[in-house]
Parts: C-alpha cells; structure tokens; sequence
C-alpha cells in the first residue's frame, strides 16, 4: 500500500499555492497510474487540501501511519535558486531508513533521465535531510520508509516551463512511479 501526497495544500498562497496546484496535478496522475498497475493507494481526502499547511501535513502524516502504508511519497517542487532534482529521507544522529534511503535512490534515478530533456537540469541524487541542513516532520514522523520527492526547482526559469507545460505533471508522475516500481522490483 502506497501512501501519496502533494506538498503544502490550497489553503496558501503565492508560490506555494502554484507548487501545490502542479503536485495536486502530478498526485492525482501518479495515484492512477499506481491502482492502473495493482497497486493499493491511499491519498489524503479532499477535507485535508482546505486546512492550513501545518494542519494538513499533520493529518496527511497521521493517515498515513493509521493506514500503516508500505511507502509514504510527498511530491514538491523545490525553490532558492538551484537547477537540480533530489530526494530526501530521513536520518538523525548517523541512523537513516535504509528502506527510504533506497525508495530516493530509485526515484532519483528516474529524475536523472530529466537530462535528455532540458540539458542544463541536473539530478543531485538522494539526500538525507541532515546533508541539506533540513529537519522534516513528514520524515520525522511517518513509521515507515518515506521520501519528499523535489524533481527541480519553480523558480529556475526552464524547469518552471517545463513543470507549467502540458506534459510536465505527466512526465513529473511517470519518472516517480517508475522509481516506485524500481524499488518494489
């Protein structure tokens, strides 16, 4: 059982109601594709989206673990001025989830594939949340391996295009199933 989810919800603005609208997008592509290919997928319910960010996440946590989901995926996009993809994990004082650790390595391998299509985008790999200075409570508190999936970055002007164009939130779900399947293999 898959546990899915955009990041930050539409109760927001600016940017990060943009970032929400495109992961929505990419959640709910991503969500088909899975149940289109067996897999049991839980989402948060609608309710969720219309909650603060800080009370969506919580809840979005907490479904998940009641659910006890085999994989919990929060999709973003990232920002601050870089041009690459990343996936974090969790780890804390020198432990980590090997099981998250390798779900990122796999989606991160998928993302790499992003270089066919705009030359300058670059795939930093999986990341664990201490090496980008990070401490996040959807790795914190899910009991099971978990990633926060960032395929690039909304203010990098070409990668911006790309996430605003028609096949951006469909290229955005298949790279991450296709790591999802790669870690179940």
């Amino acid at each position: 059982m898959i546990g899915l989810c955009a990041g930050h919800s539409r109760n927001t603005t600016g940017e990060r109601l943009w970032e929400w609208q495109h992961c929505a997008q990419v959640q709910q592509r991503l969500s088909t594709i899975l149940m289109d290919c067996g897999h049991q997928v839980v989402v948060p319910p609608l309710e969720y989206w219309q909650m603060d960010n800080d009370t969506a996440l919580k809840n979005k946590v907490r479904l998940f673990n009641r659910r006890q989901v085999d994989l919990a995926i929060e999709i973003h996009v990232n920002s601050g001025g870089g041009k690459y993809s990343t996936v974090l994990y969790w780890d804390k004082d020198g432990k980590f989830s090997p099981g998250g650790r390798q779900l990122a390595q796999c989606i991160s391998n998928q993302f790499a594939s992003m270089k066919r299509i705009i030359s300058s985008w670059k795939a930093a790999g999986p990341r664990s949340q201490s090496s980008m200075g990070r401490n996040l409570y959807f790795l914190n508190e899910t009991h099971m391996p978990s990633v926060i999936t960032e395929m690039g970055f909304k203010d990098a002007p070409e990668q911006r295009e790309f996430f605003d164009s028609k096949t951006g939130p469909i290229v955005h779900a298949e790279l991450i199933h296709l790591g999802i399947e790669e870690y179940i293999r």
